[in-house]
């Protein structure tokens, strides 16, 4: 049996296992002893034996001429060890636990600015692979700077390259439609879309859901930021879901089915 391998699974690093074997057989030594025992150079057996008594595996002897160092038994060694694991599961483990559901729904929030910063979040998307589906509400960018709308139309060729289908509810604006470039060429380029009746003001806000992923984009201002966060996006999910299917709602739960429609 390799027992430097076996104490070091325990605790102890392999030179410190080296001198706990070397002091149980010589039973109590010299550090130039366990130098020669353990086969370490001397100053390094010097400082491990002094970090082992800082652990409580090691014992001083004092002599008259010249220290010597004895180890704990083995059952005390593993009874200290032991009652380190406990007292760490006790102290520790119900915050380790919370800083791991903590880390799970910890919601991170991401910002970015301008052209550059859009083309920066667009990648993100790319790198996240949305599951083959992205969904969205989207608007018309009247006031959105030309060079950002350009951006926006090319992200049709990386959609369809990466075979990600794309469900988007608009804003019922013909031009917003012909942006998402829909119309007669949807299903080539996986997008399937529903036209709402057209909003007051929309402030030319999009928003789009993949994944954990929720992107707020205000086209007019060149900004967007992600919000990272499972339960939110499933939330967001079921709302879109659940406009996405409301075709068949009457006039008098305040739809007109006329107003929604595949385009």
């Amino acid at each position: 049996m390799d027992l430097v391998k076996s104490l070091s699974n325990l605790g102890l690093n392999e030179k410190e296992a080296r001198v706990y074997l070397a002091l149980l057989k010589l039973k109590q030594a010299t550090a130039g002893s366990i130098s020669k025992r353990s086969g370490l150079k001397r100053p390094t057996a010097y400082a491990v034996l002094e970090d082992m008594i800082d652990l409580g595996v090691v014992d001083k002897v004092p002599r008259k001429k010249v220290m010597q160092y004895t180890a704990i038994s083995p059952e005390e060694l593993f009874s200290v060890y032991k009652s380190r694991i406990d007292n760490a599961k006790k102290e520790a483990l119900p915050e380790l636990k919370a800083l791991s559901r903590d880390k799970e729904h910890k919601i991170r929030v991401s910002y970015y600015e301008g052209l550059a910063g859009i083309k920066e979040m667009y990648e993100r998307v790319y790198e996240n692979k949305p599951n083959k589906e992205f969904i969205g509400f989207s608007v018309h960018g009247d006031d959105a700077p030309k060079e950002l709308l350009d951006f926006l139309k090319q992200q049709n060729e990386e959609y369809k390259k990466l075979k990600i289908r794309r469900r988007i509810i608009t804003a019922g604006e013909p031009e917003n439609r012909q942006a998402l470039s829909v119309n007669k060429k949807g299903r080539q380029n996986n997008i399937a879309t529903k036209a709402l009746l057209k909003l007051k003001d929309n402030r030319g806000v999009s928003i789009e859901i993949y994944k954990n992923y929720i992107q707020i984009i205000s086209l007019r201002d060149s900004q967007a930021i992600v919000i990272d966060s499972q339960d939110a996006a499933q939330v967001l999910k079921q709302i879109f879901n659940i406009i996405w299917e409301s075709d068949n709602r009457s006039k008098d739960k305040g739809f007109d089915k006329n107003a929604i429609r595949i385009v």
